[in-house]
């Protein structure tokens, strides 16, 4: 998990806590992604081991 700053408005007007929460979702977006990976790697070795 990554460690955000505390939600806090930026100098610049920006809203943190939407910044913030982009960042979970890129996350969670890359996470799944490993999974699919994992689960296509494992699919590929029981489709060769079966054969």
């Amino acid at each position: 998990m990554v460690n955000l700053p505390p939600i806090v408005p930026s100098a610049r007007g920006e809203d943190a806590s939407s910044i913030g929460a982009a960042a979970l979702v890129f996350e969670e977006m890359l996470t799944v992604g490993r999974i699919t990976e994992l689960m296509r790697a494992t699919e590929m070795g029981a489709g060769m081991n079966g054969e």
